[in-house]
């Protein structure tokens, strides 16, 4: 077995925590270690990944893109990396759980959630619903103009959007059950 100390005591590595003790001595991060599976880039579409790339770049991904950016390997594998962003990704905790809840926790009497929903498959589909849900239960308002109306958000869409990627990008994927959750609740969202 792996063993580590902690202060007097001697703990053993097991599960996650020794996979990821073994990748960081190999140098090797998650995300760019062959998916588990052995799925290749063939069985799967990147479509929403390939649209995004368009509006940014203005240009389409090329499998030398895929390899370069570290999403497939030179024969054809994909990356846990290149999994995740697959339309319909093979990680089956790849998962965003959001809920509206009333009140200002999650304990607000008879009715404690107004809506939720668990959306699961590729990173960007999970960010496009997450968003949604977001937009969807918090407040807009609007200033009308002469000619036209200004349209507020209750939270920037920009923050938003951000606060979103970092849970989806930086949470644990080799833990199962460390999903992402989106709490909104009357003053605030978490």
């Amino acid at each position: 077995g792996f063993y580590y100390r902690t202060g007097a005591v001697k703990m053993q590595l097991t599960g996650p925590a020794l996979t990821q003790f073994l990748m960081e001595k190999s140098g090797q991060q998650w995300d760019a270690a062959p998916s588990a599976g052995g799925q290749r880039m063939s069985d799967y579409t990147f479509i929403a990944l390939n649209n995004r790339y368009r509006q940014t770049a203005g240009a389409k991904l090329t499998k030398a893109d895929f390899i370069s950016y570290g999403l497939v390997s030179e024969t054809g594998v994909l990356t846990n990396a290149g999994a995740l962003l697959a339309d319909e990704s093979p990680v089956s905790h790849s998962r965003v759980f959001c809920t509206r809840w009333n009140g200002l926790d999650m304990t607000a009497g008879v009715m404690d959630a107004a809506g939720d929903r668990e959306e699961s498959g590729g990173l960007l589909r999970l960010l496009q619903y997450a968003e949604d849900f977001v937009r969807l239960h918090t407040r807009r308002s609007w200033h009308k103009r002469p000619s036209d109306r200004v349209n507020f958000h209750e939270y920037p869409e920009r923050s938003v959007q951000e606060m979103l990627i970092n849970g989806l990008v930086h949470r644990d994927y080799l833990e199962y059950g460390s999903e992402v959750h989106v709490d909104i609740f009357d003053d605030r969202i978490e």
